[in-house]
């Protein structure tokens, strides 16, 4: 989730967009933004919010999340919103279970990573 951190504030300071300005637009406070930005916690935006963000900066969701695809706006994928209706509570929540297995499987790459280290490390030690 860092990085969706890093990439939404890198394209809100490209758009001129601040944290004030983004609440006002989402209809949300400007202290529920920054909690997504805070490096302790566990606060990300909702699934409604997250498309709400899309349309606003004009970005494409799954270069936002996932550091995927072409930046520019296409469209959200795989979700069939039309003038705003409000996104169902199923989809809310198997949104949410897709942001937290997004995180778990990029700490699990982390970790991986780790020991991969680890094993070389301990590789050149039996070599010496």
């Amino acid at each position: 989730m860092e990085k969706f951190k890093k990439r939404l504030k890198s394209l809100m300071e490209e758009r001129g967009v601040s944290q004030i300005r983004l609440g006002e637009a989402l209809d949300i406070s400007q202290s529920t933004i920054s909690k997504w930005f805070m490096a302790e916690g566990n606060h990300s935006p909702t699934l409604q919010q997250i498309i709400n963000i899309t349309r606003f900066l004009e970005v494409n969701s799954n270069w936002l999340l996932l550091g995927e695809g072409q930046r520019d706006f296409e469209q959200v994928p795989n979700y069939n919103v039309v003038n705003n209706q409000e996104i169902t509570q199923s989809q809310t929540m198997a949104f949410d279970m897709q942001i937290k297995l997004i995180k778990e499987i990029h700490d699990c790459r982390i970790e991986i990573l780790k020991i991969n280290n680890e094993i070389e490390k301990l590789k050149l030690q039996l070599v010496k």
